[in-house]
């Protein structure tokens, strides 16, 4: 009996061990990984990740973290996976529903991305990130006046920062409301004078509502800031055109080209070049 009473306490020493042992390696794998992510080591990140995941299969931070190294590596459709599965085993963390949003949004699955931003808002709906994302989807989706809404609660929100007046007034420009919009890229523009988003935005309200050389200041503003933004070559060029001031035009839209323009915008600028410039 004795024996039998000794081996049994030894096996039962080590399962403790065991246990123990392995709820230390899975929060050091998530400890790794988070420290992987930081460096933006995001594969690194993931193998981490899974072997936390290995040692623990219901470790619900290690599927939140995994999904959002495979976010950064625009591994959209696994990373859904992985919050789903943070969301199965934590159904009350709201930042879940966002990234299942951001993931959708990336993929341009918009009425699924509205789903999720939906479910966060309703759990949280004071979070103007939230609000912010909710509201491109809208504007994805061409539901403009949805999308005021939610700028308008945005800039409620938080209306010391210029994000909520640079979207809202890229839906008035949207809805052909270049008053409004030059309006809200002033305020966006006196808190950040240095957004080029929003001169390139306010830029091309004035050129609208035909304010030409304010909305050319605005374009070269842009340009002292990044020089090498090819969308401001081309928004400065349209105003040129509408100045018939072709030479101009042309040398703009050349640069814009040069810039990979149509790579990135599609093929507007090649086509005002062959229009106005051979």
């Amino acid at each position: 009996m004795k024996s039998i009473f000794r081996y049994s306490i030894i096996t039962f020493c080590l399962s403790l061990f065991l246990i123990f042992f392995a709820c230390k390696s899975d929060k050091r794998h998530l400890g790794a990984g988070i420290k992987k992510y930081t460096k933006g080591d995001y594969a690194g990140s993931i193998e981490e990740y899974t072997k936390a995941i290995e040692d623990k299969p219901d470790y619900w931070e290690a599927y939140y973290n995994r999904g959002l190294s495979k976010f950064k590596l625009k591994n959209y459709s696994a990373s859904i996976d992985d919050f789903k599965k943070a969301l199965d085993l934590n159904p009350d963390n709201v930042n879940v529903y966002s990234y299942i949003g951001l993931n959708n949004l990336s993929l341009k699955k918009f009425d699924k991305a509205l789903e999720a931003f939906n479910k966060a808002i309703d759990l949280n709906p004071k979070n103007p990130e939230f609000r912010m994302n909710r509201g491109v989807i809208f504007r994805e989706l061409k539901k403009y006046d949805e999308a005021l809404n939610d700028f308008d609660i945005l800039i409620k929100l938080d209306s010391f920062k210029s994000d909520g007046y640079s979207y809202r007034g890229n839906i008035y420009n949207l809805m052909n409301k270049y008053s409004d919009a030059i309006n809200d890229f002033n305020k966006g523009i006196s808190l950040n004078p240095s957004d080029t988003i929003i001169l390139n935005n306010r830029g091309f309200a004035l050129m609208k509502v035909k304010e030409y050389d304010k909305a050319i200041n605005d374009f070269n503003s842009s340009m002292k800031i990044s020089p090498n933004n090819s969308s401001t070559y081309h928004y400065r060029a349209m105003t040129y055109i509408e100045k018939k001031d072709i030479p101009n035009a042309c040398s703009d839209l050349k640069k814009a080209l040069d810039l990979g323009f149509t790579a990135t915008f599609g093929n507007e600028a090649e086509t005002l070049y062959k229009k106005h410039c051979k």
